[in-house]
């Protein structure tokens, strides 16, 4: 038989009524992030792909930016974006740059920008 004292039971009950909220919760609570996504196509006037443009994003608010580029689909994604509003850019050799200033990011939600 194991003995436990006193000091450890209580521990042991308050850590088994955390877990067990924890489970009680609905799964939709318990999924849910802090941040958004942005993601898009950039293509050209004959709407076909544009591979390796950059696209820039730079959160209004904070000043902080963040760049990717597009792939052989002329697709790009940006994970994990804070929640705010941000200007996106794009940028590549022999076109002209793109700017869309007003993209609004929210929470759990992808938004799209397209160019």
């Amino acid at each position: 038989m194991i003995h436990v004292n006193h000091r450890c039971q209580g521990k042991l009950m308050v850590v088994a009524l955390c877990f067990a909220l924890f489970l009680a919760l609905p799964s939709e609570v318990r999924a849910q992030t802090l941040y958004g996504s942005i993601v898009g196509n950039v293509k050209d006037a004959s709407d076909a792909a544009i591979v390796g443009a950059t696209v820039q994003i730079l959160n209004k608010g904070t000043n902080e930016t963040r760049q990717t580029t597009t792939n052989e689909a002329g697709v790009y994604s940006l994970a994990t974006v804070q929640t705010g509003t941000y200007e996106v850019t794009v940028s590549m050799a022999g076109f002209k740059k793109y700017t869309e200033s007003q993209v609004n990011v929210t929470l759990n939600t992808l938004t799209r920008c397209e160019t």
